[in-house]
């Protein structure tokens, strides 16, 4: 019988430009690449609500979310991570949080090489590529 795991749920975008380029930023401390998201909070009332708000807080942008693209899991983090399509409401550039240090307006396939949830990147690269 395999053990049984909890896992926090990890929201994130796929935001593309006018270029179609995917928006993807580099986080503070370990230099991975991830798409603009988060975790939702116990405060949190609704999906749309913790992820509009988690992407406020990081890149100051307020977006309309769309269709799921993939999953993916971080298992040494407890991790379970869905990615959404979303489009900005007004256009802008992000402005970081003290959690990224710098972003970058990548390709399809640029976003599937970089970003480290590898299936997330993947789906990206096949649904938008």
């Amino acid at each position: 019988m395999s053990e049984h795991k909890q896992f926090m749920v990890s929201q994130q975008i796929v935001l593309q430009n006018a270029e179609g380029k995917v928006l993807v930023l580099q986080r503070a401390g370990n230099g991975f690449w991830l798409l603009p998201g988060g975790r939702i909070e116990e405060t949190d009332t609704n999906l749309e609500e913790a992820l509009t708000r988690e992407i406020f807080e990081e890149i100051q942008l307020r977006v309309v979310v769309g269709r799921p693209i993939a999953i993916d899991t971080a298992t040494h983090w407890n991790t379970f991570a869905v990615a959404f399509h979303a489009t900005l409401t007004e256009p802008g550039e992000p402005v970081l949080d003290a959690e990224h240090t710098g972003y970058e307006w990548v390709t399809p396939a640029e976003a599937a090489e970089r970003l480290y949830y590898k299936r997330i990147g993947k789906a990206i690269a096949e649904q938008l590529g």
